[in-house]
């Protein structure tokens, strides 16, 4: 058996705990991912304007500060 092995199985307990941690991780990014996706899927395939790009969100009165030389 080689040194790695060894060092593996030599305490169960923390190579269960290791093995589960990166299976939580996982678990966790595919979840988060398919939590993006159905954010994202309405958004992108329904004909809903969220953004009106007629619609000036600018001041017609605010005036940019003068610069100093």
């Amino acid at each position: 058996m080689s040194l790695a092995c060894r060092n593996l199985y030599q305490n169960r307990l923390r190579l269960f705990l290791s093995a589960a941690g990166v299976a939580l991780s996982v678990m966790l990014m595919l979840i988060l991912s398919g939590v993006y996706e159905q954010a994202t899927y309405y958004p992108e395939n329904s004909d809903v304007v969220l953004d009106d790009p007629t619609s000036d969100t600018r001041s017609s009165r605010a005036r940019k500060a003068p610069r100093r030389r």
